[in-house]
């Protein structure tokens, strides 16, 4: 009795436990749950599009608890902007996940390229949000050098930012997204460049309070603008698992669920195929093939290729 008194004292010291916590059988699910700390951006800046990216999230997650255990998702609320997020990433104790696209300061801070465009390239299809009093200035702009007469408005950090600007299109900035929704009502610009994944709950989130805001008929803008996860170089781990959870969810088609789910509707509501396009070049892409052929927007019926580029 005294002798397995002895052995359970023993066996609760903490340095036993990560013994033979280190050597647990590779690949086999912990019973410590893996956190994924994720930069949630501001409570104020609630657009949609980040409601989709956080289910993607839990979907990649609950696939993979087989193989990786349980999971903890935990948001880091506050408005960082992207040279922030890099420094935070690097670090990895306040978030280990980020969503970006390539070129940004997280994607050359180091951080694990989840290597697929969980947007399919929707990002880069931008429609304007606009007001009645701007409405007929759309009319006009059939090309880029047209684009060039009407202001666009951008959050202070947005890496939409460096293309207009190295397409040389006028820019007005603010600090918040709600700052942008005041100033376009305003009549401060004519044009808030939002993805067609987001920009009707935009809309009918805040026309009540802003009446003459509406959505602009006629022109899509495109660039190229893929959006993968990141994760912090320090958990190269949660980084497996989320690749081998894409992986999964492409082949058991709850990937093709989730994004109809959310964009399928949007895609034929917006009338995008009837729409003119104009094309940005991207600095952040390979600049030889940009804007000779712009990618198609698929129907809900189709299923547009999922970017993988491993």
């Amino acid at each position: 009795m005294r002798d397995s008194l002895k052995l359970l004292r023993l066996l609760s010291l903490p340095g036993i436990f990560c013994v033979l916590t280190l050597f647990s059988p590779p690949g086999t699910a912990s019973n410590t749950a893996m956190v994924i700390k994720y930069a949630a951006g501001s409570a104020a800046d609630a657009r949609p599009g980040h409601n989709y990216a956080y289910e993607l999230m839990h979907l990649i997650l609950a696939q993979t608890k087989a193989e990786y255990g349980d999971y903890r998702l935990e948001p880091y609320v506050a408005e960082l902007d992207e040279k922030r997020q890099a420094v935070l990433m690097t670090q990895g104790d306040l978030i280990n996940l980020s969503g970006n696209s390539s070129g940004t300061a997280v994607a050359r801070s180091g951080s694990i390229q989840i290597p697929f465009d969980i947007y399919r390239g929707l990002l880069g299809h931008r429609i304007c949000l606009t007001n009645a009093v701007s409405r007929t200035r759309f009319n006009a702009i059939t090309d880029l050098n047209s684009l060039k007469k009407i202001r666009i408005g951008q959050s202070m950090g947005w890496s939409d930012s460096e293309i207009y600007s190295f397409n040389k299109l006028p820019l007005i900035q603010a600090s918040t997204f709600d700052g942008l929704l005041g100033m376009l009502a305003a009549g401060r610009f004519e044009c808030l460049a939002l993805g067609i994944t987001e920009i009707q709950r935009i809309y009918e989130s805040s026309h009540t309070k802003m009446p003459k805001l509406e959505i602009e008929k006629n022109l899509l803008i495109y660039y190229e603008y893929p959006f993968y996860f990141y994760i912090s170089a320090k958990y190269p781990q949660i980084a497996e698992r989320f690749i081998t959870g894409m992986k999964k969810i492409q082949a058991n088609g709850e990937f093709d669920r989730l994004f109809n789910q959310y964009f399928s509707q949007s895609l034929d509501d917006l009338n995008i195929k009837s729409r003119r396009v104009i094309c940005l070049q991207s600095p952040f892409m390979n600049k030889e093939n940009q804007c000779k052929q712009v990618e198609p927007i698929h129907s809900h019926d189709e299923k547009p290729p999922l970017h993988n580029q491993q």
